[in-house]
């Protein structure tokens, strides 16, 4: 398959709690959006997910889906009303992304029941981490909102992103916005859960990927966290774990990155038996790892102890 790819990711956590872990700034962007919700829906605006990527629409759950890592979406929508699109997509970590606008008006130009595909035919959306609960918010306006109304200009990237930080301010901005503008006739909501693979959570090549990939606007801490599961007594990584770290080594010894050192957050004895099993196993470099004792994660929430996550940062110092 070939394209401009598009990955629907911002900063990469992966939480132990699983889809239900929601907290901070996410929680405040949720709240912020819920509340632009109309009552009614004269457009009739619709959203879904297809399936043909392996997406499994929750049949108890309306509008509410489960993907998979590296697994091909498209979004579709469709109004019985000519409307104007802005759609915002936030992942579990509260990083914001706006699909619509963009600097070309048409794209979010939707005809009267039409249907309306995103990403377009060049391109490629494909599910990638943070793991967890993503919401896609979209409103139907009678007339385009222009990015300088969001203060966003039409050299911004075709995408903005914003992370957990400055990812609030901007949905309070756009609800003042659409508030002020009272032509919104029409809103709906499709919510997600990213889930990991049966064996591995990242591949090596989506951990390379990620820390390469170019940012735009405010993205400055690239991270990614793994859950890390000691055995019992704490007696060394299990098996799941020793297989994310694989794949993880893998990723540090590709050239992209094997230049690069990083920061390795997270409980003392997690974060050393990550270090040690790098180093001594997989024979990276101990001067690349730079341990950092904290009192868990930023993604994990689990009431085992046995189970923290480790956070993997850009060490930005080197």
């Amino acid at each position: 398959m070939s394209g401009k790819l598009i990955a629907l990711v911002g900063m990469v956590v992966v939480s132990s709690a699983g889809a239900d872990s929601i907290a901070g700034p996410r929680a405040g962007s949720i709240e912020l959006l819920e509340s632009m919700l109309p009552v009614e829906n004269p457009a009739s605006l619709k959203v879904w997910l297809n399936d043909a990527g392996g997406a499994s629409d929750d049949s108890s759950a309306p509008g509410h889906y489960r993907v998979t890592l590296g697994q091909s979406r498209e979004f579709h929508f469709r109004s019985s009303t000519e409307v104007y699109l802005t759609a915002i997509h936030i992942d579990s970590q509260g990083v914001t992304t706006l699909l619509f606008p963009t600097a070309r008006e048409a794209d979010g130009h939707l005809r009267a029941d039409k249907v309306l595909v995103f990403p377009a035919r060049d391109e490629i959306a494909i599910v990638t981490p943070p793991l967890g609960p993503e919401d896609l918010f979209v409103f139907g306006t009678r007339q385009p909102l222009p990015l300088t109304d969001l203060k966003l200009s039409k050299e911004e990237a075709s995408y903005p992103i914003f992370d957990e930080e400055s990812g609030p301010p901007f949905v309070t901005r756009l609800r003042e916005v659409l508030r002020e503008r009272s032509d919104t006739i029409g809103a709906a909501r499709l919510q997600m859960v990213v889930q990991g693979r049966d064996r591995t959570r990242y591949l090596a090549t989506e951990i390379v990927a990620y820390y390469t990939a170019p940012r735009s606007r405010s993205l400055s801490r690239v991270r990614l966290d793994l859950p890390v599961t000691l055995g019992p007594q704490g007696n060394g990584p299990t098996q799941q774990t020793k297989q994310d770290l694989d794949e993880f080594a893998a990723a540090l010894e590709h050239g992209d990155l094997v230049n690069r050192s990083f920061l390795v957050l997270g409980p003392q004895p997690q974060a050393t038996y990550v270090v040690t099993y790098l180093t001594e196993v997989r024979k990276i470099s101990a001067e690349r790892l730079t341990i950092k004792e904290t009192e868990t994660g930023s993604g994990c929430r689990s009431e085992e102890p046995r189970i923290r996550c480790v956070e993997f940062q850009l060490d930005r110092t080197r």
